[in-house]
């Protein structure tokens, strides 16, 4: 019921709409990705493309859309357009690390009657934010225990993924224990960590993007989506993949092509 779901609704098109076949390609096991190519035999009408896949395996498009966070993207774009490449190596990521812990509600005295909180920059922490998992939403943690996930990892300070699980899973505790009241240990904690996982709009992002689009408009049929632009939840994501497949589809003639909707 997490993220999956949205690669699995669009593997029953994969038969009628070759729109998807690219995205299955590549994400299929061993599909990685290793650079594009322009090709010569449909420059004149749609600018066609090559994109050469790491077993050897060659497909080719009248448009592509490279949906990886920008420095993957300056990788297998660097030998078609360098200045394109250095633009999207100039975005900055942050790694992170989410320590998810679960309690029984009859330890959490507070209330708990939102969905979490920020944990601002001057506070001088090494942690962003605490989510109260169970409360967004349904299904996370059986009756009686509450799910908690804490976020670590901020931009310019220390490399949070250095620390090793027991500094993280302190890190965390005393912040609930700060925050929440929380003394009691966990029933059960887990961590996972994100390197270079979350993109940085600092200062100039939006010269960043201006560029980024100046030398795209000379790649007819070429067209970038996720998180490293105008948005990194996932309602911002989907409208950058919508709009990059709009795009697409009417590069390839199909301006009024029918797009599957995620319900």
């Amino acid at each position: 019921s997490g993220r999956r779901r949205l690669v699995d609704l669009f593997q029953p098109a994969r038969a009628t709409r070759p729109l998807f076949e690219l995205f299955l390609a590549v994400t299929r096991p061993g599909g990685k990705l290793r650079r594009i190519l322009r090709t010569a035999w449909c420059l004149v009408r749609h600018g066609g493309w090559r994109v050469l896949l790491a077993p050897g395996e060659v497909i080719e498009a009248q448009a592509v859309i490279v949906a990886a966070p920008a420095f993957a993207a300056a990788e297998i774009l660097a030998g078609l357009d360098a200045p394109l490449a250095g633009a999207l190596e100039e975005i900055p990521y942050a790694s992170s690390a989410t320590i998810s812990l679960a309690y029984r509600r009859a330890d959490i005295q507070a209330p708990l009657d939102g969905y979490g909180y920020l944990i601002p920059r001057s506070s001088g922490s090494d942690l962003l934010a605490c989510t109260w998992t169970s409360q967004k939403w349904a299904g996370r943690a059986p009756a009686g225990i509450v799910l908690l996930r804490v976020y670590a990892g901020r931009f310019g300070r220390r490399p949070i993924l250095d620390e090793d699980d027991a500094t993280l899973l302190e890190l965390a505790r005393g912040e609930l224990a700060d925050t929440l009241d929380i003394q009691s240990p966990p029933v059960l904690s887990r961590i996972y960590r994100w390197e270079r996982g979350m993109p940085q709009y600092n200062l100039g992002h939006l010269d960043r993007l201006a560029a980024i689009e100046r030398r795209l408009e000379a790649l007819p049929g070429l067209f970038l989506a996720g998180a490293a632009y105008r948005g990194v939840g996932i309602p911002d994501c989907i409208h950058s993949g919508d709009r990059a497949a709009r795009a697409a589809a009417a590069a390839c003639g199909e301006p009024d092509a029918r797009l599957i909707k995620i319900h």
